[in-house]
C-alpha cells in the first residue's frame, strides 16, 4: 500500500511541477485513499492527523480551482496537521522502543527525513496555491478593467451612433428641422 501513498507524492510532485491543480487533486485523493486504508488497519491519533492534512490539501487544490480566497488563509493547514502527526508519531515511537533508537541512523530514515520533506512539500505547495490564486486575482482584475473600459468605450460609441441615427429618423420623418439636427450632432461629437 506505500506504493498508492508514494505515488500519490510523486504525482503531487509532477502536478506542482506543471502547475496542474486537476492533477494534483486527483493525486491528493489517492493519498487521502491511503491515509484511509492507514486508519483502517490502525486507528490512532496520529494517522487521523495524516488523514486530515490529506484532506486539507485535497480541499485546498478543489478551493483553488474554483478561486476561493480561503486558500489565501489556510494555505498552511496541511502542513501543520502533518507536523502534528509527526510529533505524535515520535512521542508514540518513544513509548515502544528503546532510547538507543534516537541515536541511530534509522531514526533520520525513519522519522526525521520523512518528517522534512513532507513539511517542505506541504508548504512549499500551500505557497504555491496561496501565490496563484493571488495571481489569478491580479490577472481577472486586470482583465474585468479592461473588459469594462473597453465594454464602456464601445457602449458610448454605440450610444452616440445611436442617438445619431436617433436624429437623423426625427429629421427625415420632419420632426426636427436641420438646423436642429447639426445643433444635436455636433453636441454628440464633442
Amino acid at each position: 500500500m506505500s506504493i498508492v501513498f508514494f505515488g500519490g507524492l510523486i504525482g503531487l510532485a509532477v502536478a506542482h511541477l506543471f502547475g496542474d491543480k486537476k492533477a494534483a487533486v486527483i493525486t491528493a485523493g489517492v493519498t487521502v485513499l491511503y491515509w484511509v486504508y492507514r486508519l483502517m488497519i490502525w486507528f490512532c491519533a496520529w494517522n487521523i492527523f495524516g488523514f486530515l492534512a490529506a484532506v486539507l490539501l485535497m480541499l485546498l487544490f478543489a478551493f483553488a480551482l474554483k478561486g476561493n480566497d480561503i486558500v489565501k488563509k489556510l494555505w498552511f493547514t496541511p502542513a501543520v496537521f502533518m507536523l502534528a502527526y509527526h510529533v505524535i508519531n515520535i512521542i508514540q515511537i518513544n513509548e515502544i522502543i528503546d532510547f538507543s533508537y534516537y541515536f541511530s541512523i534509522r531514526l533520520l530514515l525513519d522519522i526525521c527525513f520523512p518528517l522534512f520533506v513532507t513539511i517542505a512539500g506541504l508548504i512549499l505547495t500551500g505557497l504555491w496555491l496561496k501565490n496563484d490564486s493571488s495571481e489569478s486575482e491580479a490577472t481577472t482584475a486586470a482583465m474585468n478593467s479592461q473588459a469594462f473600459s473597453r465594454t464602456s468605450v464601445y457602449s458610448s460609441a454605440v450610444s452616440v451612433a445611436d442617438k445619431l441615427k436617433a436624429y437623423k429618423d426625427l429629421l427625415d420623418c420632419g420632426a426636427i428641422n436641420e438646423e436642429e439636427f447639426k445643433a444635436k450632432k455636433s453636441e454628440l461629437l464633442k
